[in-house]
């Protein structure tokens, strides 16, 4: 393996800790190929290593993990060639066996420190780890609906864990989380300073089980502010009393009634979403209450393949990504009303030539592979 892929993945040991970093940071640590591969490659050794007692993940410069390269993902989709397509498929089962092997390192204790930018497929990869650490400087979002995409990598599953109408927020709106609001909604287990996590990651070296691990950055957690903690309170109880609707019609329903500032900006978030991709998305975590993690990375997989297929996707993307500066979308169709229960329906229909999600070896236990459990009570 080539020094420019090894270095996309740099690699730490201190004591019986070994320490990953995601080095893509011009991309914002936005998960490739290559990237995929090392990281997937790296974790399953450590599981077998048994001088390694603590597994950290930690991003270069300003972000933890942005997500996958959705950008790469469209041009594939883009020549409509169905090897191109076939390797975005490719592409995808990586992402999701990813999330899968970090569901199942039931041997090491494992710590993802969030410290800035976390969005979709980042998140979607890491949360299952024992403890997701955010900072103040923390921003987590799953904003895949504005790109016309949906919130993939494990979310029907892990988004469906959480308090009464967030995983609905988080998913339609894309709207933007604080590293504290990430804790108080049951994604992320701890808070601390950015300065303190070098400390924190030296501290692990001393640590050999979850309990220790706990202690240690229950220990070096900072407190934020009184006006913090009540906005993060405010914000819960917005997202209750609106997001817990049956249908979208009420949710748009119930934010317009309240018409506060709040509101209205969960309103623009879900606005900015293709029709499309926020009605697939309402239905996904809808059918997701009902299933296994495992079940759920196989739906995804399947509405993957029909999104590789939108003209949407591509225009989303282009629109929003690559244009310097973005342009708004010009969705197909325009509005909620033009997309059917019937058009909806059909992104959960396998397509013949993409085949399903197959993982290897099923896990005997469920409990491992539902892995994630919300922090708290949110």
């Amino acid at each position: 393996m080539s020094s420019e892929s090894t270095d996309l993945l740099l690699e730490r040991r201190l004591g019986s800790v070994v320490e990953y970093t995601l080095n893509r940071p011009n991309k914002l640590n936005a998960l490739s190929d290559q990237l995929t591969h090392l990281l997937k490659t790296k974790l399953q050794y450590a599981e077998t290593d048994e001088t390694v007692e603590v597994i950290v993940l930690r991003g270069n410069g300003r972000a933890f993990c942005a997500g996958g390269d959705v950008v790469a993902l469209s041009l594939q989709a883009k020549t409509g060639k169905d090897e191109e397509i076939q390797k975005a498929n490719t592409f995808m089962r990586g992402q999701y066996l990813l999330n899968h092997i970090c569901a199942t390192l039931d041997s090491k204790v494992t710590v993802a420190f969030w410290h800035s930018i976390t969005m979709g497929g980042g998140m979607g990869f890491s949360v299952p780890l024992d403890f997701r650490v955010c900072s103040p400087n923390t921003m987590i979002a799953m904003p895949e609906c504005s790109i016309s995409f949906f919130p993939d990598v494990g979310a029907s599953y892990f988004l469906n864990q959480l308090g009464p109408g967030i995983g609905m927020y988080l998913a339609l709106t894309g709207n933007r989380l604080t590293g504290y609001e990430a804790v108080a909604f049951g994604l992320a287990t701890h808070y601390m300073e950015i300065e303190t996590i070098e400390e924190a990651v030296q501290a692990l070296s001393k640590a050999s089980s979850r309990d220790q691990v706990n202690r240690l950055l229950t220990g070096l957690a900072s407190q934020p502010s009184n006006d913090a903690i009540a906005a993060a309170k405010e914000k819960l109880k917005y997202i209750k009393e609106t997001f817990t609707a049956p249908n979208l019609n009420q949710i748009f329903a119930r934010l317009e009634a309240m018409n506060n500032a709040w509101s209205r900006a969960a309103l623009v978030g879900l606005r900015s979403g293709s029709p499309t991709a926020v009605s697939v998305t309402f239905e996904m975590l809808k059918r997701g209450k009902s299933k296994t993690a495992e079940q759920c990375r196989e739906m995804e997989y399947v509405l993957h393949t029909h999104f590789m297929r939108l003209p949407d996707f591509i225009e989303g993307v282009d629109k929003k990504l690559v244009r310097k500066p973005a342009r708004k979308p010009q969705w197909q169709p325009s509005s909620r009303s033009e997309v059917t229960q019937a058009m909806i329906d059909a992104f959960f229909v396998p397509v013949p030539t993409d085949g399903v999600l197959q993982l290897g070896a099923k896990v005997a236990d469920p409990k491992k592979q539902n892995r994630f459990v919300r922090h708290g009570s949110s």
